[in-house]
């Protein structure tokens, strides 16, 4: 079920007063806390959300990752990627995210498929209730999501051991409710690797990513026995539409490798969101036929990123083409207005253009978003402020005074 499906089912449940009451909801330094009454688990739930750093200044939609354990995971993978999204444009390796948490109350509960109260020396008594906390997701979180934050139609669902346990299940269940699954040392042992007795999904309407990881100290364990069964089944048998991608994280166990894994997942699920090399260099009908064919796999208009228009216009820049550069270049400070390289880069075509009066105005802007964000090592503000002293001895002593004044 895809987005544009949940919407009418959010808008019945309100209608007749079953969609989930917010409670209470309050700004945090990564985003918000909210806490909802579930109608479907009968239960106040509480979920945190990051947003990215442009969320505010722009009115772009992003994408959403829905992150089992929140209240132990949430901080880790929201500031992964916040910084694998946001850490200069340059070094910008995947798109800004949403970022979901959500609180646990009863893991074993919610995340198990079946209700196995014992299982090999350990007592699972309240087992059994996925299937619940999958209706969770689907009638009230989701749509809760979609109705209050600009979402697109672009949806991962996260989950360590037992959350990547459900994670599995949900991708057999509804495959199509997501568009990639993060499984993280997925505890698919359960009731003897019951998981991996049912039938593989597929073939899939559209397109959809697994990233499964094992810790390699995990070896010889359950886990690691029935995450590598799995991974060759899937590779022996493969699903219609559904790419895998398995990551062994060396020197870790099941915990200690959580944070590297997460890392390292989405890394992978977003590989080729940066378009390569050559597709830059083939020029702009060609980045923009990559980034119309990555759309129909991702299942939304992917925009073009910053990194890529930028390496576009600095190789027009380079090559002395500068009404393109400049051209590309003020697209980039459109799209992105909060880029401080942006606004140097088209001060830079303005200068080599012979108007300093114009790339004084950029590198002036440069410079104010640089402040403002405050980057650890300042070597792009010093940088930026030797590119506004070239251009300001060539203007007339008033104009140079007006912007000291302003810097």
């Amino acid at each position: 079920m895809r987005r544009n499906d949940l919407a009418p089912v959010w808008a019945l449940l309100a209608t007749i007063g079953l969609a989930p009451t917010v409670v209470w909801s309050q700004p945090t330094h990564l985003g918000d806390t909210v806490a909802l009454r579930s109608e479907v688990l009968d239960e106040l739930r509480t979920v945190y959300v990051s947003l990215p750093a442009s969320y505010r200044s722009s009115q772009r939609s992003y994408p959403v990752l829905y992150l089992l354990d929140g209240n132990w995971h949430f901080p880790v993978v929201a500031s992964q990627v916040r910084y694998l999204s946001e850490c200069g444009a340059s070094d910008i390796i995947v798109p800004e995210l949403i970022v979901v948490g959500i609180e646990n109350i009863d893991r074993d509960r919610d995340f198990t498929p079946t209700h196995v109260p014992e299982y090999k020396g350990m007592e699972f008594p309240t087992s059994g209730e996925a299937a619940a906390f999958l209706q969770f997701l689907t009638r009230e979180l989701i749509p809760f999501i979609d109705e209050t934050y600009r979402t697109e139609d672009h949806r991962v669902l996260g989950g360590w051991s037992f959350g990547g346990l459900f994670t599995i299940y949900t991708m057999m269940q509804t495959p199509e409710l997501f568009d990639a699954y993060l499984g993280i040392s997925p505890s698919i042992w359960w009731e003897e690797e019951l998981l991996l007795s049912e039938p593989p999904v597929g073939p899939l309407e559209h397109l959809a990513r697994l990233v499964m990881t094992i810790g390699s100290e995990e070896e010889g364990g359950w886990n690691h026995t029935a995450v590598t069964k799995f991974s060759r089944q899937l590779e022996e048998q493969p699903v219609e539409g559904l790419e895998v991608t398995f990551i062994e994280i060396e020197g870790a166990g099941h915990n200690q490798s959580l944070p590297l894994a997460y890392y390292r997942a989405i890394r992978a699920l977003y590989s080729d969101w940066l378009a390569p090399d050559e597709v830059v260099e083939a020029g702009r009908a060609r980045i923009e036929q990559y980034y119309q064919d990555l759309s129909n796999q991702y299942g939304y208009a992917v925009p073009i990123p910053e990194p890529v228009l930028t390496s576009l216009g600095v190789g027009h820049l380079q090559a002395e083409r500068m009404e393109e550069a400049r051209t590309v270049f003020e697209e980039v400070t459109k799209r992105y207005p909060e880029s401080s390289f942006g606004h140097y880069l088209l001060g830079r075509a303005w200068q080599k253009s012979g108007d300093p009066d114009a790339a004084r105005e950029e590198y002036l802007r440069a410079i104010e978003i640089e402040s403002i964000q405050q980057p650890p090592d300042g070597l792009d503000l010093r940088y930026f402020r030797s590119r506004l002293a070239e251009v300001e001895a060539l203007l007339p002593t008033s104009a140079a005074a007006g912007s000291k004044s302003e810097d």
